[in-house]
């Protein structure tokens, strides 16, 4: 699918595919790059309720109490799309 705005690690966390997330952040991808609604690979990740994409970004370094454009962190975007166990985790 294509996502507009989206950088590659953002796009690989939105996907789920953990191989590629986890190689981009071995080459020094951005963890906190936002794509154009001011969004995170972690913020992207937890709104599809990929824990261990998650935990991933984490590891590399992602900020979880980075906001988006509407106020929004990783955990707010992880209960807003019924992901209320990993919201609790992050």
């Amino acid at each position: 699918a294509e996502m507009p705005g989206c950088t590659c690690l953002g796009c690989a966390a939105m996907q789920g595919n953990l191989g590629a997330t986890e190689l981009l952040l071995s080459r020094g991808a951005d963890t906190n790059a936002r794509n154009a609604h001011g969004r995170t690979p972690l913020m992207l990740a937890a709104s599809v309720g990929n824990e261990s994409i998650v935990a991933a970004l984490l590891r590399g370094g992602a900020d979880p109490g980075a906001t988006d454009s509407y106020g929004g962190n990783a955990a707010t975007v992880a209960a807003s799309h019924g992901h209320r166990a990993l919201a609790d985790s992050l």
